[in-house]
């Protein structure tokens, strides 16, 4: 089936979470009669516990927190869908000096590598965005 055009659509309220949302037309002619289920637009930031080789998984949000308390020997994002943006938080703890190893092999970064910063306590980000086959770095920032 084609993709939907909504149209003569009378706005009640404004949606909100639970809502339901009624398609009844299709521009193929053919009456589609199909219930979206709105959900909230965000999703929480996921606390990832420390491991020396964490997984972020992407079903589960966009945006992963990690509090590293030793170094990462390496790390892996696991169930991606293409076209989805992911922001990993890497926050040093109250000792710092704590390394990231090399990325997956299917993570692409400007200029080949991050390198977290190692004062105590700071944060260092990292934008990924998964074209089906790779994670493209689009953004980062460091020392936060």
């Amino acid at each position: 089936m084609a993709d939907s055009l909504l149209e003569d659509v009378t706005e009640l309220s404004a949606p909100a979470a639970g809502d339901l949302i009624y398609v009844c037309h299709d521009p193929a002619g053919t009456p589609v009669d199909r219930k979206l289920k709105i959900e909230n637009n965000f999703l929480p930031i996921v606390t990832v516990s420390f491991s020396g080789t964490p997984d972020f998984d992407a079903n589960l949000g966009h945006m992963f927190i990690i509090t590293l308390t030793s170094n990462i020997t390496g790390w892996t994002i696991s169930n991606p869908q293409s076209g989805q943006k992911i922001t990993i938080i890497f926050v040093q703890d109250g000792t710092g000096s704590r390394t990231l190893a090399g990325a997956p092999g299917t993570v692409k970064l400007a200029g080949g590598s991050f390198t977290l910063s190692i004062t105590a306590s700071k944060r260092d980000t990292l934008t990924l965005l998964y074209d089906g086959t790779n994670w493209n770095e689009v953004a980062r920032s460091v020392n936060l």
